[in-house]
């Protein structure tokens, strides 16, 4: 069965990161001498999944200028919204006409070191269903905590400072048709307006994972990405 396409998130602009971007956008945030959006690509590439689409938005010229159409053996196609969408509008605006077709969607700002085939086997399972890659945290308070029952996401529980607990990796498997029945508008966030608001109809697969979790949408885990996090050779596939 042919792997599911690929879609970045990748049009933030990084307000909270400041002079730590130098200028560039936050996808471009280099980590170990080379973007971070890089070393998403290449770890995708690695495992087979070489069908990548970019959602750009903020200086989307600069990382297009930067990757042109391939890096390394994964192939990129480009999305530009025509104005800021939220995560939401650029998924739906990106999958737009893909009907039943799966997706891989990811955010830009976060690398999750997971087995990205049994994430798809996961999905497989529960295909009418929304599929989402969680990690556990010993403090969730950035992010708030997803509750869980019989491999099922059942809600969201809000942020508590010092909680322990699953949260959302931002890793998704998904199709079009699943955004369809909900009538949301052009500009919507995916996690709250979606995710959080449908989450009972959603009825979104839970797929637990313990590898290398970082989202460097603030200065410090950017500055622990630079020192820790575990970098691959240049080139993908």
């Amino acid at each position: 069965m042919a792997l599911p396409r690929v879609l970045i998130l990748a049009g933030g602009k990084g307000t909270r990161l400041g002079p730590l971007l130098g200028g560039l956008p936050k996808p471009m945030a280099m980590v170990g001498g080379r973007p971070f959006l890089a070393h998403l690509i290449e770890r995708l590439g690695a495992a087979g999944l070489t069908d990548v689409t970019l959602s750009l938005g903020y200086q989307a010229d600069c990382i297009i200028g930067h990757f042109g159409e391939r890096h390394g053996g994964v192939a990129l196609r480009h999305v530009i919204e025509p104005s800021a969408l939220g995560t939401g509008g650029a998924i739906a605006l990106a999958l737009a006409g893909q009907g039943d077709a799966p997706w891989l969607v990811m955010n830009g700002d976060t690398c999750f070191d997971i087995d990205y085939h049994a994430f798809i086997a996961c999905w497989r399972a529960r295909p009418a269903h929304l599929a989402m890659a969680l990690t556990e945290l010993p403090d969730c308070s950035r992010y708030g905590r997803v509750v869980v029952r019989a491999g099922q996401v059942i809600d969201f529980a809000e942020k508590q400072p010092g909680a322990a607990g699953l949260i959302n990796a931002g890793l998704y498997l998904l199709t079009e048709n699943m955004l369809r029945p909900f009538g949301l508008p052009p500009h919507y966030s995916f996690e709250t307006e979606l995710l959080q608001a449908h989450c009972a109809a959603l009825q979104p697969s839970a797929f637990i994972a313990d590898g290398y979790f970082i989202d460097i949408g603030v200065p410090d885990d950017l500055e622990r990405a630079r020192r820790h996090m575990p970098l691959r050779a240049p080139g993908a596939g």
